[in-house]
């Protein structure tokens, strides 16, 4: 099994979710941290035993060289930190949603992950929700008929869904 060493940009309360993951992974080991609010870095480095902390995320880019970048800043971020995750040799980018705050900048990131060869993904944890799951189980059983139309509502399509 490959090991991978990963860079958390943003250690909130997203930030330590990805933390968790990575603790919980045994190929996995978190080698630095960053946060504009340096009780958060600090805090997730102690918990989880990571040696750097940074108040810059492109120092940590450039000294640290991660495999792994999460991205779990504000959205507007987003773009700048993935395109300099790439330019550091990320080799994959696990961001949270939503994706950017605008098409430019979602197309932008997708062409600079794209063109390096870099994978990207997205955190849509709410699909493992109970309630998605039951959904999926019924059209998957054909409980409910043939799908010909569907319909869905959600409170805040900005935040739940990804651009």
């Amino acid at each position: 099994m490959a090991h991978f060493r990963a860079a958390i940009l943003g250690c909130g309360g997203r930030g330590r979710a990805h933390a968790e993951g990575y603790a919980a992974a045994e190929n996995a080991e978190i080698v630095a941290c960053v946060d504009p609010v340096e009780e958060n870095a600090k805090r997730l480095a102690d918990r989880y035993g990571v040696e750097k902390v940074y108040s810059d995320y492109r120092q940590l880019l450039e000294e640290t060289k991660p495999d792994v970048v999460s991205v779990c800043t504000w959205p507007h971020l987003h773009r700048e930190m993935v395109e300099a995750s790439v330019a550091a040799g990320a080799k994959g980018i696990h961001a949270e949603k939503p994706m950017a705050p605008t098409w430019g900048d979602s197309k932008a990131m997708h062409e600079a992950c794209e063109t390096a060869g870099v994978m990207m993904t997205f955190c849509h944890q709410r699909r493992f929700n109970p309630e998605f799951r039951k959904a999926r189980d019924l059209i998957r059983n054909g409980a409910i008929g043939e799908i010909v139309r569907l319909e869905g509502y959600c409170p805040n399509m900005y935040d739940w869904g990804t651009r």
